[in-house]
């Protein structure tokens, strides 16, 4: 949680902040639960919540995620999604700008490129 709102404090606020959180039947060493995500939905103009969580059943809700697929569906009418964009231009994007994220653009003469998260700037 302390990186995402250290991520917030140095972004234009959004209009709308929406979460699900992986139900897996336990509870687990640093798990963030439903209360600690308050905060982070106040941040947004237009207020925020969950997507598809049933917060009196977490951890153990497991049709948290058809729940969230429906979410999703019905999020796709109101805010479609952008065109795709070619691979090159998400390299030229996270090598100019992947700091701002915390993530780095590596490339191998074997390979794909490669993009790894840092801990730098976060």
């Amino acid at each position: 949680m302390e990186h995402l709102s250290r991520y917030l404090d140095g972004s234009d606020p959004y209009d709308l902040i929406e979460a699900t959180l992986i139900s897996n039947g336990t509870w687990t060493v640093g798990l963030a639960g439903p209360e600690h995500w308050d905060p982070i939905f106040k941040r947004a103009r237009h207020g925020g919540g969950f997507s598809g969580v049933d917060v009196n059943r977490f951890p153990s809700d497991l049709a948290v995620f058809t729940r969230y697929r429906d979410s999703l569906r019905r999020a796709a009418i109101a805010y479609p999604l952008p065109a795709p964009v070619a691979a090159g231009e998400v390299e030229e994007f996270l090598a100019s700008r992947g700091h701002r994220y915390g993530v780095t653009v590596t490339s191998s003469s074997v390979g794909p490129v490669g993009i790894e998260p840092t801990t730098k700037g976060l």
